[in-house]
């Protein structure tokens, strides 16, 4: 009886307070812009003094909670970004020192270089191919793989070369099929200079 239409600010108060829900859907409405937050505080103005300043007070805790988990959320993003150069440049270490460890049980003789025979050869050790795919580096062309790691065209793959063209090499297969590509297209255009 006290909801009537007669008593606006009244009807008001009912409609956006009367039940549960109600007050629950009105203090959603005010957070995401469905109603204005005067409005609601001009209702709760009418029922007693304090409720206003409740209202404002929940607008506020709300709005603090909100910011600081997007600038939560921000902060964590940008830090793991920042720590993924560090991360890198670790894995690139751990990976050269890897294939420095291959390249010397490859280099029987301990010359310096491997020869394409040795590398063959090498690559017949189900365990060197076992190391060679957890470092991400796909073997199924032996000569192809000599051919690309081989730089110079020497015939043979020093220590350097070996170490920067596993690590150029490293990933998917996708990326040797790249690097072959770019080797290929090096060699059209060295032969095409000569002409």
């Amino acid at each position: 009886e006290h909801c009537s239409p007669d008593h606006v600010g009244r009807f008001t108060l009912c409609e956006r307070f009367g039940t549960l829900d109600a007050t629950l859907f009105s203090l959603y409405q005010a957070m995401f812009g469905g109603v204005l937050w005067g409005e609601l505080m001009h209702a709760l103005m009418d029922l007693n003094p304090i409720f206003p300043v409740l209202f404002a007070l929940f607008i506020s805790v709300v709005m603090l909670v909100m910011l600081n988990t997007i600038t939560a959320v921000v902060l964590e993003a940008k830090s793991e970004h920042a720590c993924r150069p560090e991360a890198k440049i670790l894995e690139r270490k751990e990976c050269m020192d890897k294939f420095e460890m291959i390249f010397q049980n490859l280099d029987h003789n301990r010359s310096g270089d491997i020869s394409l025979q040795d590398f063959q050869h090498a690559l017949e050790d189900p365990q060197l191919l076992g190391l060679l795919a957890m470092l991400k580096l796909d073997v199924y062309d032996a000569r192809t793989l000599f051919s690309l790691l081989d730089r110079d065209r020497s015939g043979v793959v020093q220590r350097a070369e070996f170490i920067l063209g596993c690590l150029q090499l490293k990933g998917e297969a996708k990326a040797l099929d790249v690097v072959k590509l770019q080797d290929d297209c090096s060699d059209l255009q060295r032969s095409l200079l000569e002409l």
